[in-house]
This record gives C-alpha cells, structure tokens and sequence, in this order.
C-alpha cells in the first residue's frame, strides 16, 4: 500500500491472511476522518448528507437500510432526502454512534462446566 510516507508492506500469516503490524514509534495512525471523507463531495452533496443524518436522528436513529425503505416506502411525504443521500451520509460519517449503542448487545458467554470424572480404583488397577 503506497502512503505519503512511503510503502507499508503487508506480512502473511500462517492462515495466508494478509496483516499489517504497525510500527508505533514512526508514529504512523490508522484513523479515517470526517474531514478526509467530506474533501471527496461538493458542498451541495455535504448539506444534503447532513439533512439525511438528522432525517436518522429524528427518526429514533434507525439503521441506514431501514431508512432506505422509510424512504422508498414514502412514509415521509415530501421530504427532499433521497436513498442516495442516505448511502453519502453512511460514506462520510460511518456508522452512526447512536444506533449502535442502542442494538449491540453483549451477549453473557457460557458458564465453564468441570466435567472431571473420578475414575475407580479397581479400573486404574487394571
């Protein structure tokens, strides 16, 4: 992968998956930003991905496929947002925080079970 700094080389593991192990001490960071993503779109295109979050948020912030189908199924009359803006809103902002923190649950794991079974003296014996 070619960035500003130079080539980041890729390792592969013994699953043949490829796997980058970064180097902290360049001070190299894996962050994507609003800012970086919104210098991809005109202005008009940013005002209008905007309208589409609040749209979400005034919704009760419903995934971004469920208000897809609010908005094909016309549930809003007249309401200027389109599926398009909807996928733009998903490209710039991610994921929205606030629905995530409303579905993700932590599911409680299996409790771990001893099942160690006394073997008799007269079979250890034998």
């Amino acid at each position: 992968m070619y960035t500003k700094n130079g080539i980041i080389k890729f390792s592969k593991s013994a699953e043949v998956l490829n796997y980058y192990k970064p180097n902290y001490k360049t001070g190299t960071i894996m962050v994507q930003m609003v800012e970086d993503n919104k210098s991809f779109i005109t202005d008009c295109q940013g005002s209008r991905a905007e309208r589409a979050c609040e749209l979400l948020h005034a919704l009760g912030c419903p995934s971004i496929a469920d208000l897809k189908r609010i908005i094909k199924m016309n549930s809003i009359k007249n309401f200027p947002v389109t599926t398009g803006e909807c996928d733009l809103t998903y490209k710039i902002y991610g994921r929205d925080v606030a629905s995530l923190k409303g579905k993700i649950v932590c599911h409680i794991p299996a409790p771990v079970v001893n099942d160690v079974i006394e073997i008799p003296g007269e079979l250890i014996a034998r």
